[in-house]
């Protein structure tokens, strides 16, 4: 079943922050327990005999038959070594009882899926290395259900004493209808703004999300076309048509690259006083790293916003997506016989335009029609 999730801004007297703080102070000081556990475990078992011999087969295995038995074999030695989802939630089990006062086990069995994420990247995925979380890398704790830890529960978020107000738009016509919908759990965001730190409710509702209005117009707005549309992704640029329809071409996130600019600023700032052997901790340096976060908060909400128009441009035309991944999308707009050049980011930098994420977002919303 579909879900879909509605951000909420919170409001936080200055008591109540003191124990937020001190909550995600200890979710991740669990999480960075457990993942220091868990991986001193994971480099004792690559470094027995046996696992070392399954890969070393498994690089020199032909057939399918043969590799997939040896695969079998290499879960098998994972598993024993409790290298699961289920182990890590019973491992997180024993570090929550310290603190059941703040943190109720179904949070901590979250935090645990968090770290085995963390690993199964390694283990199955490309990741390279598992990574300890600092102060502001750990930025959610959520439950498991609305019915017992983190709860939506009239207008609040109740969570072991803690009742937060949750600030809802009556005016929003898409939060009023969201609202609606069956909740399936709750999530509380910690985020720094502007060097202030703020909190947040991430609602995620069971079910597809309700139509938009428009607010000039009042009337529904059309959430998905029918129709092929064929689209070509590159790193930078993208263009979409559909049959019978002029072409076309889209810079990707281009309000991005500006904020890109002023980070490599701050970032070349803060290399220089590295060299020139200035401390970490002096003011000037605190100040330049918030500025620096701040520019991060800002690039990748720019970016999300962006791709969000973007895609429900896109949907409007069509329901069924052609994906083509073009390297040289240049060379591609000139085989389709326009003139038209297209632009090149001033130094040819990417920027970080997360193509990726785009094609992510349109499979998503796909599936709210099905």
């Amino acid at each position: 079943m579909a879900n879909y999730i509605v951000q909420f801004p919170l409001r936080v007297e200055k008591y109540q922050k003191d124990i937020l703080e001190k909550r995600f102070s200890i979710g991740r000081d669990i999480y960075n327990s457990l993942l220091n556990r868990m991986n001193k475990r994971y480099k004792e078992m690559i470094k027995t005999k046996v696992y070392r011999e399954i890969l070393e087969e498994i690089s020199q295995a032909e057939g399918s038959k043969e590799k997939k038995n040896l695969y079998k074999r290499l879960e098998t030695i994972r598993k024993e070594n409790g290298f699961n989802e289920y182990s890590f939630h019973k491992e997180v089990k024993e570090m929550q009882k310290y603190f059941k006062k703040n943190i109720d086990s179904f949070t901590a069995q979250k935090i645990a899926t968090q770290v085995w994420r963390a690993f199964e990247k390694v283990i199955y995925g490309n990741g390279e290395k598992i990574h300890f979380k600092r102060v502001e890398d750990f930025k959610s704790l959520e439950g498991k259900s609305n019915g017992t830890g983190i709860r939506y529960i009239d207008g609040y978020i109740d969570w072991k004493g803690l009742r937060l107000k949750v600030l809802i738009d009556e005016n929003n016509h898409y939060e009023q209808e969201a609202m609606k919908s069956e909740i399936a759990y709750c999530r509380l965001v910690r985020k720094i703004v502007r060097e202030r730190v703020k909190y947040y409710t991430q609602i995620v509702f069971k079910g597809v999300p309700p139509i938009n209005v428009d607010k000039r117009t009042g009337e529904y707005r059309e959430r998905i076309g029918s129709g092929e549309v064929h689209i070509g992704i590159g790193k930078q640029y993208l263009f979409y048509k559909r049959e019978n329809e002029d072409i076309k071409i889209v810079e990707l996130a281009d309000r991005v690259y500006p904020l890109e600019l002023r980070r490599r600023e701050l970032a070349g700032e803060l290399k220089k006083r590295e060299r020139m052997g200035y401390s970490n901790g002096s003011i000037r340096h605190k100040r330049l790293r918030s500025k620096l976060m701040e520019v991060y908060r800002k690039q990748m909400a720019v970016r999300k916003y962006q791709h969000e128009c973007l895609s429900n441009e896109i949907l409007k035309l069509g329901d069924r997506l052609k994906i083509d991944r073009i390297e040289d999308i240049q060379d591609r707009v000139y085989s389709l016989g326009k003139e038209r050049m297209v632009k090149i980011t001033t130094g040819g930098e990417i920027g970080q335009r997360a193509p990726v994420m785009l094609i992510d977002m349109l499979e998503r919303k796909l599936k709210y029609k099905e």
